[in-house]
């Protein structure tokens, strides 16, 4: 049975998929350490049983070692956005895998990111994977102005007593940043982060927002086809490589922008687990 537990659950668009990617490049030297890292191949390719039961398989298959996950779906998927929810499911997931792994010691790491930028990224990434939605579409199914992430997660320090919970900002003007991410959960899974050289980290974003004219003439495609063609023109723009347009897609108006990155920057305190030192 494993002896420790590691799960990164995201959040989507904080760069899992280049995590996921520099990890499963480094299983043999995390093996050596004593930590099994299950890729995102492996884990995914098991549809039966639901998520609960087959980490509880992975954790009594275990053999006295570390077991780390990277998997952002586990509390939930860009779909639910599309239809107006934000991770309306995410304690009862994260519940339910607690409860298949006994009393072992467990380490939790999440990621936040800056509401606007978030929502716009998880956007994209709904309309690359399902079907083409105008962003106004979109967004009209939330409650935007008073979107927050601790209301959201207010439950998340509450955890059973084996259990970590490590929040980390994703910007770097906040102390975060992908290498910092990845460094803290290599920290956790094999107790020294430089035992793993991150210089071979990837340089690139694996699937990077869409630009504006990318946008525009999905929108183009939708109207004059369908929104399934549409979704297929930006997979296909991914895959091929011609992704094109210089204009940061970015359309909430400043007003809102400021009210929502002023509140998560209040909040973070309290997301990174630190609310005592900030008088909470």
């Amino acid at each position: 049975m494993a002896s420790r537990l590691c799960l990164h659950i995201g959040l989507h668009k904080t760069a899992t998929t280049a995590i996921q990617d520099f990890l499963e490049s480094q299983q043999v030297q995390l093996e050596g350490r004593g930590v099994r890292y299950i890729s995102r191949a492996q884990w995914r390719s098991e549809n039966r049983p639901g998520p609960a039961k087959r980490l509880a398989n992975q954790v009594k298959t275990g053999a006295s070692e570390t077991l780390l996950l990277s998997e952002e779906n586990l509390i939930g998927t860009p779909r639910e956005f599309a239809e107006g929810g934000v991770y309306p499911e995410s304690r009862k997931r994260l519940y339910a895998l607690l409860s298949q792994v006994g009393n072992i010691p467990v380490d939790i790491i999440i990621v936040f990111r800056d509401p606007c930028r978030f929502l716009v990224s998880i956007y994209c990434e709904y309309v690359r994977n399902n079907h083409f939605m105008p962003f106004a579409e979109f967004i009209a199914r939330h409650d935007v102005e008073r979107f927050s992430w601790r209301r959201v997660f207010s439950w998340l320090y509450e955890t059973p007593s084996n259990v970590r919970v490590h929040g980390l900002p994703f910007e770097q003007e906040h102390g975060g940043g992908v290498i910092p991410v990845t460094r803290t959960i290599l920290e956790l899974a094999c107790g020294d982060a430089n035992t793993i050289s991150l210089s071979s980290f990837p340089k690139r974003k694996s699937r990077a927002s869409y630009l504006a004219e990318e946008l525009a003439l999905a929108e183009t495609i939708a109207a004059a086809t369908d929104p399934e063609t549409s979704s297929a023109f930006l997979r296909m723009i991914d895959h091929q490589g011609r992704r094109f347009g210089e204009t940061s897609y970015m359309p909430f108006p400043g007003t809102v922008r400021q009210k929502l990155n002023g509140r998560y920057l209040e909040e973070l305190p309290f997301l990174t687990g630190k609310q005592g030192e900030a008088g909470f």
